[in-house]
């Protein structure tokens, strides 16, 4: 009589171990695969260092901003801020109206004045004061043309505050502007139609209007803090993270896997078509919501918005007697967004300058590096001279032209033209 085989019978628990060990090694030597294929690892020019002990608590629109009744926030005059996390230690300053010192900058009070509107991208905090895109480009132009360049540039500006501060010189710079560019960021296109969009800050922003189909601006009239005192002197409260987020975001900055699975996770629309709820006060809007914030607002009028406001931008500078040119940050790693920007400025009638032409597909070298090995999206050195570089043919354009253009009446009452320096003039116009 044959033997029956013994079948071994193994308690659930003892089942349930084996399966979690095997799904660990397999979770574990996923991992290794993905490091070692590099997946997911973001290039470094150095090996990350400890981070220094003193960063500070603030960054540098928190330093910066003060509450403003027309901007919603400007950059505190008289600033000086130091970028600890930024290699270098960049340091920003401001004059006495906030804008962003820099080369050819303050002004003289008698030279044409080439203005820059914008957000970070603009300002450029992670780089010194002369190394910012509006000093570079100043650096182009200066053997060739008398012309100071102003940055007017405010960290987390929305277009409609850009067209506010660029009102705002016209009415401190008479006669003096020449030739203004705004810089667009994909952010932008939802800032201009999300109320509090920058909770807890607060900035004016744009509805349609049911009755016109045009957007109306809505002002600020319940700020954080009292109009023209400083953040810094009144911390501004957030709701801290909940424990899941903190155990989230320390297994996502060490595991290369699980990076990865967030990343697809955050572009799948679990929402479908239902409207999104705009921030009551109480929440934060956490980055990976950005996403979807960018098409609420493109399917709810952000577009038509933006459009109306770079046709104003337009007008303002026309009847002011100024050029208007209109470019996207761009840094080699999304090209779509400033194609789409492209087309707006076409529909708007606005003259849009690309700039992916001077830039290469590793963004990497345009970005800036922090003290901790990885990078900031934002530019350094090498990035604002290839955005000058690539901005630089379309402002000579324009000054020749302004500076060879006859003279109207209004010129010759006083109005200043451009001045295209003589070949022996080399003096630089310092205060």
């Amino acid at each position: 009589m044959a033997r029956k085989p013994l079948r071994l019978v193994l308690p659930l628990w003892k089942k349930l171990v084996f399966t979690a060990l095997v799904v660990v090694c397999l979770l574990v030597g996923l991992e290794l695969l993905l490091r070692v294929c590099g997946c997911g690892l973001p290039p470094t020019l150095n090996p990350p260092v400890a981070t220094p002990s003193r960063l500070p608590a603030l960054d540098p629109l928190a330093y910066f901003a003060m509450s403003d009744q027309y901007l919603g926030i400007r950059n505190r005059p008289n600033g000086s801020y130091s970028s600890w996390y930024i290699e270098g230690e960049p340091l920003c300053t401001t004059g006495e109206h906030g804008y962003r010192n820099g080369f050819e900058w303050p002004g003289d009070g008698k030279s044409p004045i080439l203005v820059f509107v914008g957000d970070s991208v603009t300002f450029c905090s992670e780089v010194s004061d002369e190394q910012t895109g509006p000093s570079e480009a100043a650096k182009l132009l200066r053997e060739e043309f008398d012309v100071r360049v102003l940055n007017t540039g405010v960290r987390s500006y929305s277009t409609v505050q850009a067209k506010r501060m660029l009102l705002e010189c016209f009415r401190r710079f008479p006669q003096k502007i020449k030739v203004a560019v705004y810089t667009f960021c994909g952010n932008d296109l939802e800032e201009n139609v999300v109320p509090n969009f920058r909770f807890p800050l607060k900035t004016p922003y744009l509805v349609r209007d049911q009755q016109t189909g045009r957007f109306q601006e809505v002002e600020v009239t319940d700020p954080v803090v009292p109009w023209g005192e400083y953040f810094l002197g009144r911390p501004v409260p957030t709701p801290p993270p909940s424990t899941t987020s903190q155990i989230t975001q320390w297994l996502e900055a060490r595991s290369v896997l699980l990076r990865n699975c967030l990343m697809g996770l955050r572009r799948i629309d679990f929402g479908g078509s239902a409207p999104l709820e705009f921030p009551d006060g109480k929440h934060v809007v956490p980055p990976s919501d950005y996403v979807k914030w960018h098409d609420w607002a493109a399917q709810n009028g952000g577009n038509d918005a933006l459009r109306q406001l770079l046709a104003e931008m337009a007008e303002a500078c026309r009847s002011h007697g100024a050029a208007f040119l209109a470019t996207s940050s761009f840094n080699g790693s999304d090209r779509g967004s400033s194609q789409a920007f492209a087309t707006n400025c076409a529909a708007a009638g606005v003259q849009f300058v690309s700039l992916e032409d001077e830039f290469t597909d590793k963004p990497w070298v345009y970005t800036c590096a922090r003290v901790d090995g990885q990078f900031d999206e934002h530019y350094g050195p090498v990035g604002t001279k290839t955005y000058a570089k690539a901005l630089a043919p379309a402002l000579k354009r324009i000054l020749r032209s302004q500076a060879s253009a006859p003279e109207t009446d209004a010129q010759t009452s006083g109005r200043v033209q451009p001045g295209i320096k003589s070949p022996n003039r080399v003096a630089r116009f310092r205060e």
